[in-house]
């Protein structure tokens, strides 16, 4: 599986579990949407969220863009593997950080059936193992093909790169992001973390309340008077809830 996160280019999914050993597939939007709003409330510092809000947008989304292709035959269920993401899932509470990995049982859970080169379009959650929906949009349509992610120097033009790194549009090649601390002069910075002007190192993004000298430096990605505030717009990290059609 991949993450219920979405950026233009591709999507990425996030999975959940509870204590029950297996958890059967008409049960699986409800738990994922509580265990990733549960999340979601405790870690989003930007904006208070409301919870069944967030809860009934992400169970839409997950039953349009996960149970669709299941049902179409274009993805299978593990319902072992899905009760352990769903704690792999709650377990993210504990840092608040985006970065964490829960792929490994999230991957199991949901596998799709669509091979490399295939129409993901309708189905972006349903790319075989190994492979990510890399979605195009225009004004008069929309694309999607299964690809491979591009590695560290490899061509990004039509692929998404893999986590951690990130297309640097000038080359057009996939680059490296700099870790909490590396250096950052001639890099970008892992999404938890800005690179800071003076010292040339990746910082940790701020909460609000904290002084700010850009919003590249706030975790609501908006600086007011040299001051982090909220933002109610934010729609990325833990503050993102998806609307329901």
């Amino acid at each position: 599986m991949k993450r219920l996160v979405f950026a233009v280019s591709s999507v990425v999914v996030l999975w959940a579990s509870g204590c029950s050993n297996t958890l059967e597939q008409e049960d699986f939007c409800t738990e994922y949407a509580k265990a990733t709003c549960e999340t979601s409330v405790k870690c989003c510092t930007s904006r208070s969220l409301d919870l069944a809000s967030c809860q009934s947008g992400w169970k839409a989304l997950c039953e349009r863009l996960i149970i669709a292709g299941i049902e179409a035959k274009k993805s299978n269920y593990d319902a072992s593997a899905a009760a352990e993401c769903m704690g792999d899932i709650r377990a993210r509470q504990d840092e608040c950080k985006m970065s964490q990995d829960t792929d490994g049982s999230c991957n199991r859970a949901i596998t799709g059936t669509i091979s490399e080169g295939g129409d993901c379009k309708d189905f972006p959650s349903s790319c075989a193992q190994g492979l990510t929906c890399y979605l195009r949009v225009s004004n008069e349509t929309t694309k999607g093909t299964c690809v491979k992610r591009a590695g560290e120097g490899q061509i990004c033009a039509d692929a998404p790169c893999e986590t951690g790194f990130y297309c640097d549009y000038s080359t057009q090649l996939c680059k490296r992001e700099a870790a909490l601390g590396a250096d950052c002069s001639n890099t970008r910075c892992s999404r938890d973390a800005y690179c800071d002007s003076e010292t040339k190192k990746c910082m940790e993004l701020k909460d609000v309340g904290a002084a700010c000298g850009s919003s590249s430096q706030c975790k609501s990605f908006q600086c007011t008077s040299g001051t982090c505030t909220a933002n109610d717009s934010a729609a990325t990290g833990f503050c993102f809830v998806p609307t329901e059609p």
